[in-house]
């Protein structure tokens, strides 16, 4: 028996010219130059350097400084013929199939050390070392000299017995865990070129470039704009196999799965790292061709597939359960393996690509201007959203492929190899009409206990009642705004749950949430229940059961609110099913049931280990559906684990289980669903789902829609009507949360959380980033088990309590502030008011802060808080004109005129009107060589990111109906014939 890998927490690294974060993200440009005639020239190669260096503005340059620029090409073997017979090795080695290079980074130190080390690290991978060379490079200052980490090409043969992708995949993994070591490419195919700088560096910097010798069918080359990461050798592109541009925002639920397939995550890896990891480790491992595993990684989406014949819906329908919709987000893709070449746009199509064609090259590019037009040969062709294109290498021929011809190409291949076979299941007549109780498996009879007496216990408050019957009354959720008033759960002094310290992050500015309502046909909330499919030496294409969101209904302990014929035609109506019917669509014996409850001689941490071990042992016995229930908490003698708390267990014991080569992870053999009144709002679903859940059963907040705040029930008439509303508002919600991460599928959604105040072993079990926390302080297992005794006297009905009320700060200020702002009350008395407000109930972490005050404080006269010609270091940043309306628009400018600070307010939508008041604020930085010029604010702007050139990347809000522009009909200012101001871009 030999263990998968399991996942590792990802920790900050020391690089080779660098530290970075283990969870970076960048944006770039890509390019990449075919020969028409499949033959390899040095032409392609100019090209490539040509085009990157057109595309400077992209690269986040500074004083001919970057981020990194790097180049893909065939291995040079003309080149190597040299280099080898200068060891006296047999020159036509270089042509051998099992001939592989190897082009590494390593830091400074002793090359004879490192030369050795680097022999020794190869042959124990199983390579004949033939060459092992200090590349040729030629820095231009002294400071990238030091800076740039040594560069070696070693020329390598694979041991006879031993396919040499395979061998290269696998020692790049071994040899990553080498810190002072950086495997830029590894392969029997490709070489890759990178450097820290920019691409006039790459150019200049490695002298191979100059040797005509050096040529390549297929260029790949990719130059890195770090938006929000540090500049170092690591991150470099392209990488083995792509290069990207763009973000993957479902990263943490890609790494997860693809550890579950025994392909391990890079070392620190960076998301565009692991996403290459991924398309390799399909290919090397599972057989799978480039376009193969492009279209497995990036499938077309739910609403596309619903269009194809039945055969290649079924195959999609599989290959989307053996990975799925888990590379969301902006990307596009520059790939190549062996004789194949891909280009790919994600489904959005939110990173630009182009393909255009000359007399003697075919280049797919970030942009149009890296040629000239009079070079194109035809017009140059947009990547439509979600679309891919292919080249096959042939024997001196370059063959084109369609996305289409790709799909048809796919489908032959998957019947080829796969015979798919579902097998179909006809459920016994008697399991129509199975209990709750009878389906969990529950002896002891329930009372029928009124929700409103377990609303306690299971830590609902008045905002949740409240939210919930909002969702019954509208289905839609309620929009709030000036953010969360309530205390973090930290802070708080009622009962708070586990999800209640977990806050969701939030997409970069680099890359924004998406319009749920406009791209409408690309989210879906869709999840499939059952094993998942398998195509490794062992295939696997089980049965499913699709449910449109990750909800099951029913579950009631006691009776239910409708009578089953009325509730499977609602659920029906939401794509969803009932969790008692799931024997409808699953063997009974493939069902199992875990109490997620301990006993009173029982310790939470010995409740948790064991629960692991059932969930182990209920899988390897072939369970395919494992319900976690809560429901004996509500008898005497049994204590409640939280539903997160236990899944987050049973999710991290199934990973981690053993199981022999070629054989699934255990947790790819079955669905968890989670049974439990302890959902009680669209935060826990989101937050239970992303922690390990495949379906929730949320009985309890369904109960409660039929209940007003005095635990009153709401007349039957309605209660169909305001169920069928939860269910619409729940989906609505959970697209919503998807969208603000930029993902568009469920599927997708990862632990895109970070807590505040866990205890250390509870942050390393959730695996997600925790402050304020450590060994001894914070939310502990030994802390949730006396709270979870505490409640017990709640759940048995043995004590009774009210519904726990949030505190809210905002309505114990409004009213004086208001006074305040109408000056009928001096500011003093609200500060005077706030702070003692804050110090008797903290909310947030700022409160718990002050000042140490000085022995001997400066005099106030004396202090001068002026920032060039502005009275203070502050300024306004608001939202758009549209997002606040004309009112506050111009109190916010007015009071910043006042003040005499700055106010950024405004941003799209905005008052057509002049307004004098706010005046051009021109401004630059060597960082984001910001140039504008603001008309009337803010109708007229115009912004340049890092350009030199007039016209590129130029960031312009479009004219909404009824707005003024820039565009056809559109008027300038004052003065202004309606055509583009002449704005200073070419100005440092």
């Amino acid at each position: 028996m030999q263990s998968k890998p399991s996942i590792p927490v990802l920790q900050p690294h020391e690089g080779l010219s660098g530290s970075f974060s283990a969870q970076e993200r960048d944006s770039c440009a890509v390019i990449s130059v075919l020969a028409r005639n499949g033959i390899a020239t040095h032409a392609t190669i100019q090209q490539a350097l040509s085009g990157l260096q057109m595309m400077e503005h992209r690269a986040g340059q500074i004083r001919n400084e970057g981020d990194g620029c790097g180049i893909q090409m065939d291995i040079p073997r003309n080149l190597w013929q040299r280099w080898i017979a200068r060891e006296d090795r047999d020159p036509s080695l270089a042509l051998d199939p099992r001939f592989v290079v190897a082009h590494v980074y390593t830091a400074h130190g002793p090359e004879n050390i490192l030369r050795e080390k680097l022999r020794r690290e190869f042959e124990k991978n199983g390579f004949d070392v033939l060459v092992l060379r200090k590349g040729q490079v030629l820095y231009p200052t002294p400071a990238t000299r030091e800076s740039e980490p040594l560069f070696w090409q070693v020329g390598l043969l694979t041991q006879p017995d031993r396919d040499p992708h395979s061998a290269s995949f696998w020692a790049k993994v071994a040899m990553e865990q080498e810190k002072e070591v950086h495997i830029g490419s590894l392969s029997p195919d490709v070489v890759v070129y990178k450097v820290k700088g920019t691409s006039y560096v790459l150019a200049d910097t490695f002298l191979d470039f100059q040797d005509p010798l050096l040529t390549s069918r297929v260029v790949l080359a990719h130059s890195r704009y770090s938006t929000n990461t540090l500049s170092v050798t690591e991150r470099v592109q392209p990488f083995s196999v792509l290069g990207h541009n763009g973000e993957i925002n479902t990263i943490d639920k890609l790494r997860r799965e693809s550890a579950m397939l025994g392909i391990p995550p890079v070392k620190g890896g960076s998301d565009s790292q692991d996403l290459d990891r991924t398309i390799e480790g399909l290919m090397v491992q599972f057989g799978f061709s480039l376009m193969e595993a492009m279209e497995i990684v990036f499938p077309p989406i739910t609403h596309i597939i619903s269009s194809l014949e039945e055969a290649k819906r079924q195959m999609y329908f599989l290959y989307r359960r053996f990975l799925g919709p888990l590379a969301q987000g902006p990307a596009a893709i520059i790939a190549r393996y062996g004789q194949e070449v891909v280009f790919s746009v994600d489904a959005l199509g939110l990173r630009p690509m182009w393909l255009f064609e000359t007399a003697d090259q075919i280049i797919v590019s970030s942009e149009r201007g890296v040629i000239r037009s009079g070079q194109m040969t035809s017009q140059p062709k947009p990547f439509a959203p979600g679309e891919k294109v292919a080249f096959v290498l042939d024997q001196g021929d370059l063959r084109t492929l369609s996305y289409p011809e790709i799909q048809d190409r796919l489908f032959e291949r998957f019947m080829e190899r796969f015979h798919p076979d579902i097998p179909a299941y006809i459920a016994p007549e008697e399991n129509r009409e199975l209990s709750v109780q009878a389906f969990l498996g529950l002896k002891a009879p329930f009372d029928d206990r009124p929700a409103s007496s377990l609303w306690n216990p299971f830590g609902f408050s008045t905002d949740d009642h409240e939210m919930v019957h909002f969702f019954a009354q509208t289905s839609v959720e309620p929009i709030g705004s000036l953010g969360f008033d309530g205390p973090l759960a930290i802070l708080s002094k009622e009962r708070q749950n586990i999800p209640d310290y977990f806050k969701e992050s939030v997409a970069v500015v680099t890359n924004p949430a998406i319009d749920r309502e406009r791209e409408m046909e690309h989210f879906s909330p869709r999840i499939v229940l059952g094993p998942r499919s398998y195509f490794g030496k062992t295939v696997r294409t089980p049965r499913g059961l699709d449910l449109a969101m990750p909800i099951l209904g029913g579950g009631h302990p006691g009776n239910p609110p409708l009578d089953r014929t009325t509730y499977r035609a609602l659920v029906s109506r939401a794509g969803i099913h009932l969790l008692e019917d799931l024997p409808l669509h699953f063997p009974r014996e493939r069902i199992r049931t875990l109490s997620s409850t301990f006993s009173a001689n029982e310790s939470l941490h010995d409740a948790l280990k064991r629960l692991g071990e059932e969930a182990v042992k209920e899988a390897r016995e072939g369970a395919e559906i494992l319900v976690i229930s809560d429901a004996l908490a509500l008898q005497e003698g049994h204590y409640w684990i939280e539903p997160s708390l236990a899944v987050a267990t049973i999710d991290r014991a199934l990973r981690r289980a053993p199981v022999p080569d070629s054989t699934p992870n255990l947790r790819r053999n079955l669905s968890i669903v989670i049974h439990s009144g302890a959902i009680r709002n669209l935060h826990d679903i989101i937050f239970t789902f992303a922690i390990g859940a495949d379906a929730i059963n949320p009985y309890l907040l369904i109960e409660t829609a039929l209940l007003n705040l005095k635990g009153e029930a709401i007349p039957e008439s309605e209660r169909e009507k305001r169920m069928e509303n939860v269910f619409s508002a729940i989906k609505k919600g959970i697209e919503k949360v998807i969208s603000t991460m930029g993902i568009h599928e469920m599927r997708g959604y990862g632990r895109l959380f970070s807590s505040i105040g866990l205890s250390l072993e509870l942050s390393e079990l959730m695996t997600t980033p925790n402050f304020l926390g450590g060994e001894k302080v914070g939310l502990s297992i030994d802390r949730l088990e006396q709270e979870s005794r505490l409640r017990a006297p709640y759940f048995w009905g043995h004590k009774t309590d009210k519904l726990a009320k949030t505190y809210h700060l905002y309505p114990k200020v409004w009213k004086l502030a208001g006074d305040v702002a109408n000056q009928k009350e001096p500011y003093s008395k609200y500060q005077e008011r706030l702070t003692q407000i804050e110090h008797e109930n903290p909310i947030s972490l700022r409160h718990l802060l002050d000042f140490v005050p000085k022995s001997s404080p400066v005099p106030l006269e004396s202090v001068d808080l002026r920032a060039g010609d502005h009275a203070y270091p502050f300024i306004i940043s608001s939202m758009s004109f549209g997002s606040q309306g004309e009112v506050a628009y111009r109190a916010y400018a007015e009071a910043a005129q006042q003040m005499n600070i700055i106010c950024l307010n405004g941003g799209g939508g905005g008052d057509s009107r002049p307004d004098r008041k706010i005046r051009p604020y021109p401004r630059s930085t060597d960082r984001l060589r910001t140039v504008w010029r603001q008309y009337r604010p803010p109708e007229f702007f115009e912004h340049s990111g890092n350009q030199d050139r007039s016209g590129s990347k130029t960031g312009r809000r479009r004219p909404s109906s009824g707005q003024e522009g820039f565009g056809k009909g559109g008027k300038g200012p004052p003065g202004d014939s309606g055509s583009r101001p002449d704005l200073p871009f070419e100005q440092p």
